[in-house]
């Protein structure tokens, strides 16, 4: 009889275990992506104000193309520019950073984006296993995946408390989307472009085999709410893949950044009226 218990007993805990792993949990579990959020001012004590709906920014947005950092993954696609930034525009209008137009030609901020993969790039160690000293791999990429997710709050000291606290592992790829924000008045006034930089805002978001950099872009942009201008520690938001969709209308040039950033044309973009108060050129 006792037995019987035990057996019972055992198909009771296979169940609960049956129930905890049920298709539809573990496909929640898998459709939830950690989406790490950096937003900071590079400049400590810089003033800045968010825009608003009733004082919006107009700026100029430029893009920095597509990159892939680190060592190389076979097969990874980066999304073409006529994907990602309508995107990017969009996300950037509801926060509303809007671009120029003919009623407002002259911006107030050029906004820098790019998008791509960064990969821990390692360098296998020769020596001898057995010793205690011995690292299997140096990572020599390291600080800049630390650019991706850190901010400029964080003690970043090797047995610093915030490495575990704000960042995530390093050991792994991760897909990005950075923007940057320079006061453009700064910049005509022949200011380098590390001076004249206002915020920045990275997103990240572990690199799968599962899905590519064109879908983990509408999810990391989902996270970005508020982050735009923001300053502070990193946060991690949970996100979800879904299907983004992008109209894709007549690319034009409408400004560009010089290798100094002194010259930083004003020249009007064409005129984009945002939809439900804040559309930037896409839907």
């Amino acid at each position: 009889m006792k037995f019987h218990r035990i057996i019972a007993g055992i198909f009771s805990a296979m169940a609960a275990v049956a129930l905890l792993l049920s298709p539809a949990i573990l496909r929640a579990a898998r459709d939830n992506f950690e989406i790490k959020v950096a937003a900071d001012h590079p400049h400590n004590g810089t003033k800045f104000t968010m825009p608003a709906a009733q004082k919006p920014a107009y700026c100029m947005f430029v893009s920095a193309g597509a990159q892939q950092l680190g060592a190389a993954i076979a097969g990874e696609k980066l999304p073409a520019q006529q994907e990602v930034e309508p995107q990017v525009l969009k996300a950037l209008a509801r926060q509303f950073y809007l671009p120029v137009d003919a009623r407002h030609p002259k911006p107030e901020y050029v906004i820098v984006y790019n998008w791509g993969v960064i990969n821990p790039d390692n360098m296998v160690a020769d020596g001898d296993p057995s010793d205690p000293d011995f690292a299997p791999s140096t990572q020599l990429n390291r600080q800049q995946m630390l650019s991706v997710v850190a901010t400029n709050k964080l003690d970043l000291a090797p047995n610093g408390v915030d490495r575990d606290l704000f960042l995530p592992s390093l050991s792994d790829g991760r897909y990005f989307i950075l923007v940057g924000a320079y006061d453009c008045a700064a910049l005509e006034a022949g200011k380098p472009r590390q001076q004249a930089m206002l915020w920045r805002t990275r997103l990240s978001v572990y690199s799968s085999a599962n899905y590519d950099l064109a879908a983990a872009v509408p999810m990391m942009l989902d996270a970005a709410s508020g982050a735009f201008g923001a300053d502070g520690y990193p946060k991690s938001v949970v996100g979800k893949l879904r299907e983004g969709r992008v109209d894709i209308g007549e690319a034009k040039v409408v400004g560009y950044i010089t290798t100094s950033g002194s010259t930083i044309p004003t020249q009007a973009a064409p005129t984009a009226t945002p939809a439900d108060g804040n559309k930037a050129g896409a839907k």
